[in-house]
């Protein structure tokens, strides 16, 4: 279909291709099973491990939601990570300069609108304003195991009541963090018994980005066992277990 099309056939094709080390980069097994998951659950919990290429996954998915036809015209989405807002802007300015070629952007950097869809960066210290936005048809959490403890607790009781009134997909996605975490809790707990969230673990041995030369290097690196085996807490201090400071 690409060759009939010269290239035209597809959305990730219309923006290009992902790139890792300048060479494109189509969909692999386990990106398109994080957005099988997603389609068929809506809401998603995904532990990964780091640059997988999960985080540019979803914001594709979020543009190609927006594209594929006017259904969604008039809804928010909204982009939320910890520790700062600016996390959350660089994915609003990756989706736009996904777009830039074909489309012209006068919003503000929290800000993209897409095909109708308004589309927003917020802080994780301050999802109150979340609490007075209607028609969220998704919500991407990203780093979501590395947010203190009040923030937890506030995402939780401010987008529970969101999915239960307007069924949007959400995805929850991080790299382990510390013991007794959100995403922590989420993958200890019995299936879906928090949240209602499909879980998914990315292993890095499903990563077809990793060359070897990659996962030699990153072996030699404190944080592997956390970063890259999907192992809580280590590499986050060797004193005092984090779920015990916590509950102290």
């Amino acid at each position: 279909e690409w060759d009939r099309s010269e290239g035209q056939c597809c959305y990730n094709h219309l923006i290009k291709l992902p790139k890792k080390n300048d060479e494109p980069r189509a969909l692999y097994a386990a990106q398109k099973r994080v957005i099988d998951s997603l389609e068929a659950n809506r809401l998603l919990a995904v532990v990964k491990p780091r640059s997988s290429g999960i985080t540019e996954l979803m914001i594709r998915y979020m543009g190609y939601l927006c594209l594929r036809d006017n259904k969604l015209r008039g809804s928010n989405m909204v982009v939320i990570s910890a520790p700062a807002e600016q996390l959350s802007i660089s994915f609003i300015r990756r989706l736009k300069a996904h777009h830039e070629p074909y489309l012209q952007f006068d919003t503000k950097q929290q800000v993209c609108i897409l095909n109708g869809v308004r589309i927003e960066a917020f802080p994780s210290h301050n999802l109150r304003r979340l609490r007075g936005i209607t028609d969220v048809t998704f919500i991407l959490a990203e780093e979501s195991d590395f947010w203190n403890v009040s923030e937890e607790s506030e995402l939780l009781d401010t987008i529970l009541p969101i999915v239960q009134k307007s069924t949007p997909y959400m995805a929850l996605i991080s790299t382990p963090g510390r013991l007794g975490g959100l995403m922590h809790r989420i993958h200890m707990a019995p299936d879906r018994s928090i949240g209602g969230f499909k879980k998914v673990y990315i292993k890095w041995q499903e990563v077809d980005l990793f060359s070897k030369q990659d996962v030699a290097h990153f072996k030699t690196q404190p944080d592997w066992a956390r970063e890259f085996d999907l192992q809580w807490g280590f590499g986050m201090g060797n004193v005092f277990n984090a779920a015990d400071i916590q509950k102290a």
